[in-house]
C-alpha cells in the first residue's frame, strides 16, 4: 500500500489516511483557476452581484457540486506611487476576513520599478509574488487606485473649457456694461 499511497499522493494529489481513505484532493493551480474563471463568467453574464459568493446557500451548492474547490477569498489592492527621487514603486496589500469576521489586511510586498512598467510586467511581477506566499488561486480579484489619472482628466477637461469660459466672461462684461443690450436682452426673455 505505500507505492499506491505514494502514487496517488504524487500524481493524483490525494491524502490518503488509514486503509486508503481519502481525506483530501486538491486541485491544481490550472483546475482551480478555470473553474473560478467559470464561476466569474456565470456571475457577470447573468448579471448577478459579486456579493452572491458571500452567501452560505452558495458555499453550499459549490461545495455539493465540487468538494475539492475553494473558493477564493482574497483581495489585493495594489498602491502606485513616484518618491522624491522620482524612483517607482508598487505595493501589494492582501483583505480577506479572518474566522471572527474581522478585515484583515496586510503588505504582502513593496518593489521598486526601474525601466519601463507596463501592465505585462507588473502582472507577472505580482503573480510571482502570490506563487511565492502560495495564493495565485485564492485571489478574487485586484484592485488599483488611478487617482492620479483622474486628476489628469479633470485637468485636460478645464484646459478644454478656458476658450469657452473666457468668451462667455467677456460677453458677460460688454452686456452688463451697456444699459441698452441689457434692456434688450430682458425684452427678449419676456416674450419667450
Amino acid at each position: 500500500t505505500t507505492s499506491i499511497r505514494a502514487h496517488l499522493q504524487q500524481k493524483h494529489n490525494l491524502l490518503l489516511k488509514g486503509s486508503l481513505t481519502v481525506l483530501s484532493k486538491k486541485h491544481s493551480p490550472k483546475i482551480q483557476a478555470e473553474k473560478t474563471q467559470a464561476i466569474l463568467n456565470w456571475i457577470i453574464l447573468t448579471l448577478k452581484p459579486f456579493k452572491v459568493i458571500e452567501e452560505k446557500a452558495f458555499h453550499n451548492m459549490v461545495q455539493k457540486l465540487d468538494p475539492f474547490y475553494q473558493i477564493p477569498v482574497l483581495a489585493l489592492t495594489a498602491d502606485f506611487w513616484t518618491s522624491l527621487k522620482m524612483e517607482n514603486f508598487i505595493a501589494i496589500t492582501i483583505h480577506f476576513i479572518d474566522n471572527n469576521w474581522k478585515l484583515q489586511h496586510f503588505v504582502l510586498d513593496i518593489f521598486q520599478f526601474k525601466g519601463s512598467h507596463t501592465g505585462e510586467i507588473i502582472a507577472d511581477k505580482i503573480y510571482n509574488l502570490l506563487e511565492v506566499f502560495n495564493i495565485e488561486t485564492k485571489v478574487i480579484g485586484l484592485t488599483t487606485d488611478n487617482a492620479h489619472i483622474l486628476n489628469l482628466v479633470v485637468v485636460s477637461g478645464l484646459k478644454l473649457l478656458e476658450t469657452p469660459i473666457k468668451k462667455l466672461r467677456k460677453l458677460i462684461k460688454t452686456i452688463c456694461k451697456s444699459a441698452k443690450i441689457l434692456e434688450d436682452l430682458e425684452n427678449i426673455a419676456t416674450i419667450m
